[in-house]
């Protein structure tokens, strides 16, 4: 399928390089900016207190 057995473990290689790459590039940022940890693991950003809608 990807032409033999040598060549299907470069693709295999070189895809999981990138992914790694990938990964551990965004936990660097994670890292330098951690107070966005909260809005990515949630999906939004948190209103400020006392800006609530109080019923």
């Amino acid at each position: 399928m990807f032409g033999g057995y040598d060549l299907a473990r470069r693709i295999h290689f070189a895809l999981m390089t990138i992914i790694v790459g990938f990964l551990a590039l965004h936990l660097l940022l994670v890292a330098l900016v951690p107070s966005t940890l909260r809005s990515m693991i949630t999906g939004g950003r948190l209103a400020p207190r006392g800006t609530g809608d109080a019923a």
